[in-house]
């Protein structure tokens, strides 16, 4: 097929959006400032617990095209999942930003998003052995045939098969709203959900 055909410019739009644009910056720097007075301070994370999904919402390009593809609930952009180690929280995601599975603190995590939420599936998460996760490369290609490169739902559906992917023109991919899906409790969420 050539590349006329609908499903292929489709495609093409969709991997420019998020090839390109990462690669060339985006003039949102004025705007960045200005939610960085407005963004989301860290919160208290005594109710979190390992296993539990904490989404955001940024500002920007990209976080407008990942929340875009999600079907219904276009809130949030972003998201990751709580490991408890002690008195602290972490959130391992995988991140467009660094390139790759990362683990920050829950404060770094949230810092600069305009809205999060937290929530705890009722289902356990499967044993996912995390360290091999770590520094594994940002899937730029929503390839989820494969976890050698992941992104951040795919990642997150690692621990919970149960989460719904749907068909794009690109293949199979998981929105953001597929992980609200499945049954949940909200365990935090900021003031402006």
């Amino acid at each position: 097929m050539a590349w006329g055909g609908k499903g292929q410019r489709a495609k093409l739009v969709f991997l420019l959006c998020v090839v390109v644009l990462p690669v060339s910056g985006c003039p949102y720097e004025g705007r960045k400032a200005q939610l960085d007075a407005e963004s989301v301070k860290c919160i208290d994370g005594s109710d979190v617990r390992s296993g539990d999904i904490i989404f955001r919402r940024m500002d920007g390009v990209l976080s407008d095209l990942a929340s875009s593809i999600s079907r219904r609930d276009k809130r949030y952009s972003h998201v990751g999942l709580a490991i408890r180690e002690g008195s602290e929280v972490f959130v391992i995601h995988a991140s467009e930003d660094h390139g790759r599975v990362v683990k920050e603190h829950l404060c770094d995590f949230l810092r600069g998003s305009e809205r999060f939420l937290i929530i705890r599936p009722k289902e356990d998460p499967v044993n996912v052995n995390i360290p091999s996760l770590l520094g594994r490369p940002f899937d730029y290609h929503f390839n989820m045939r494969d976890h050698k490169k992941l992104y951040c739902t795919e990642l997150v559906a690692m621990f919970y098969p149960s989460i719904p992917s749907i068909p794009s023109p690109i293949g199979m991919i998981l929105p953001i709203d597929s992980v609200l899906s499945i049954p949940h409790r909200v365990v935090a969420q900021s003031s402006d959900p």
